[in-house]
């Protein structure tokens, strides 16, 4: 059996790294979070709106905090990962703000396998599916800036329901959507379609907020 030598090398892209934030936060405990930015139209106008998020490795949605009534101050906007917005500390985010957005509909948020029944209560004690705004936007990596890896036509899902405090980016692979209408997830892509990473996979790092402390 011979082999022959490509004329040609084949190039894979190198890993991408997104840096943390540096600030561990939550309502639950101290989580690393990352930054993402949602809306930017990628004409170098760094005009995308900026959140700190956690990482989902069981759904493929990117979820962000609109503006709610429970939580309608700056200083509780912050705490939920929402960052400042044209000057001023954002309340949520705003659609609105964004030339991208293409509104789906109201449907449930997909609850990954570990979301038990428990977790779905409500401030009554009753049972609910938390529902929340799809929609179609840019999902960036990093905060909104010309270096940013913007990807076109995601989903977005904007809620106002507790049980979600900060906004995640979703890393599960396949695909995910409204009834009929579903698009491939950001990881798939990252890889497929933008050609920016080697593979669907992925390593995460959670971090340790402890690991300077003395003992």
């Amino acid at each position: 059996m011979y082999f022959w030598r490509r004329k040609e090398p084949v190039v894979l892209p190198t890993p991408y790294v997104l840096s943390p934030s540096g600030m561990f936060e939550g309502n639950d405990g101290k989580w690393s979070t990352f930054f993402i930015n949602i809306g930017d139209d990628g004409k170098n106008k760094s005009n995308g709106q900026n959140f700190r998020v956690l990482v989902s490795t069981s759904m493929g949605t990117t979820l962000v905090p609109q503006q709610t009534e429970w939580c309608s101050d700056e200083s509780c906007a912050e705490s939920r990962g929402i960052m400042p917005f044209e000057g001023s500390q954002s309340l949520g985010f705003d659609d609105s703000k964004s030339s991208q957005w293409q509104a789906a509909g109201t449907f449930n948020i997909p609850l990954p396998p570990w979301y038990t029944d428990q977790l779905q209560l409500d401030a009554d004690g009753n049972s609910t599916k938390p529902a929340a705004v799809w929609g179609v936007d840019s999902v960036g990596l990093g905060e909104s800036s010309s270096q940013s890896v913007i990807l076109s036509e995601q989903y977005v899902v904007k809620y106002t329901v507790g049980n979600f405090f900060l906004g995640s980016l979703g890393l599960a692979v396949g695909t995910t959507g409204t009834p009929g209408a579903t698009r491939p997830n950001f990881i798939e892509n990252l890889y497929g379609g933008a050609h920016r990473i080697a593979s669907r996979s992925f390593g995460y790092t959670a971090g340790a907020y402890y690991r300077e402390s003395l003992f």
